[in-house]
């Protein structure tokens, strides 16, 4: 699957690999190229700037790929959570007027007191055809009291389990709304919804670790699994906030009643809920999570959730390497004042802050055909004589590389992993084959872009 290498340059090492997977190169395509190729400064500023650079003496009779591997896993990939708190308050700050606009149309939807007269004239009934907005506390309400007694069976504190349960509250209606706003605005690529996690994990371990006497005992995985949980939901609430907020933006656009658009939602939100822990645990039978060691050799890396609970584990341990994550909030404010310039000189290219500090704590490997998928995308904007579809296309590649991917492991998980095991180099010509003939059918498409393309009827 991954083509890799580490080339050692004056003593130093340098890792080139790549991954391939058709799905990374339509996420690539989707994103476009300015994402994709931030995405990829971001993994560059880590494997050929920050790993180099950090002290390593690559022993002679051991692995490179796996001592690169271990400093990155132990050391520069820490670099991504002090860029991700900077990037998750900066979309914070810039959609502080939203956020304030939503707390009052929300007030006046529930007849609180304090909603202006605006706010109650854009949420009335005459005006919005929502779910009756009684019934949907009514639904936060046994959501709240679902969290709070899962806190407690965890944490075996009501105390803290109630204080928590705050924290999701209010860290989830936040949180959701910044993903919400960015993800109607600009899109889905701009979801903030890593550095929301990164946040809210750091806070509530952060929270977690003040009561930890009461909480958990000194050798207990309580504190951190309770961060872990409240991370988890404030990002699933993140997520799909972006994901509805897309729906409406469509369903309004082609004239869809928003009442049944939201009824379809909750279905949707249930289906969800119901299929994915069984997915998520067949993919842990069958290759298992994190590193790959003698238990699961094959083990599926998940740098993000990895990188989460490294987090969790860190600020209860003391082992969190902080200076890691002071330089990577450093570099991100950065290039938030190199994007800053880049918009008053109203540029076409831009740093989107979020954008890096994904790039950073990603492998290096899933960042080439991510990029690779954007120059394509990027090639694609004005050829005309293509025909259109290029989008589609990228995001079928996604859907049928999860669907044959969750097919596989039902088959290892059965016993029938040596069907897929042949030998690295046919393994590798078979992937680059395969990557081959999706850039070429990528090439054939038009990706249609509505800011570039589109022309008024």
């Amino acid at each position: 699957d991954t083509v890799e290498v580490v080339v050692p340059v004056a003593g130093r090492p340098f890792y080139l690999g790549a991954l391939s997977s058709p799905a990374l190169i339509g996420v690539g395509a989707i994103v476009g190229l300015n994402i994709s190729s931030v995405v990829l400064l971001g993994g560059l500023a880590n494997w050929w700037v920050a790993i180099p650079l950090t002290e390593l003496n690559l022993a002679p009779e051991g692995d490179p790929l796996a001592q690169v591997w271990s400093l990155w896993s132990q050391q520069t990939r820490f670099l991504g959570v002090g860029a991700m708190c900077v990037g998750g308050v900066v979309a914070i700050y810039r959609v502080r007027g939203a956020l304030v606009e939503a707390l009052q149309i929300g007030r006046a939807a529930l007849r609180l007191p304090g909603a202006s007269d605006s706010a109650g004239q854009r949420s009335s009934p005459e005006n919005r055809d929502d779910l009756p907005a009684l019934g949907l506390a009514s639904g936060i309400l046994i959501c709240v009291l679902s969290v709070f007694i899962l806190l407690g069976m965890l944490t075996e504190n009501w105390w803290a389990s109630l204080l928590l349960t705050v924290v999701v509250l209010f860290l989830g209606f936040l949180f959701s709304a910044v993903a919400a706003y960015m993800a109607g605005l600009v899109g889905s690529s701009n979801n903030p919804v890593s550095g929301i996690t990164i946040a809210t994990v750091l806070l509530t371990a952060a929270l977690v670790f003040v009561l930890g006497v009461q909480l958990t005992g000194e050798d207990s995985v309580g504190g951190p699994a309770a961060a872990l949980l409240v991370g988890s939901i404030v990002c699933t609430a993140a997520a799909i906030g972006g994901d509805n907020m897309q729906d409406l933006k469509a369903g309004q656009l082609l004239g869809a009643r928003p009442r049944h658009q939201q009824i379809l939602q909750l279905f949707g939100v249930l289906a969800a809920a119901v299929v994915l822990p069984f997915v998520l645990d067949l993919l842990r039978q069958a290759y298992g999570f994190g590193e790959s060691n003698g238990e699961q050799p094959l083990a599926l890396r998940a740098p993000q959730a990895t990188l989460m609970a490294s987090v969790a584990q860190g600020v209860f341990g003391a082992e969190l390497p902080w200076h890691q994550v002071i330089y990577g909030a450093l570099l991100a404010v950065l290039v938030v004042l190199g994007d800053s310039f880049l918009e008053q000189r109203s540029s076409r290219f831009r740093l989107p802050v979020l954008a890096f500090a994904v790039g950073i704590y990603l492998p290096l490997s899933l960042s080439v055909p991510m990029a690779l998928g954007g120059a394509l995308a990027s090639c694609q904007v004005r050829d005309d004589a293509a025909p259109p579809g290029g989008l589609l296309l990228a995001a079928g590649l996604i859907t049928g590389e999860a669907l044959m991917g969750i097919f596989v492991a039902l088959i290892v998980s059965q016993g029938g992993a040596a069907l897929f095991h042949w030998g690295r180099p046919a393994s590798s010509a078979l992937s680059l084959l395969v990557l081959a003939v999706t850039l070429f059918a990528l090439r054939r498409y038009r990706f249609l872009r509505l800011d570039r393309t589109a022309k008024e009827p």
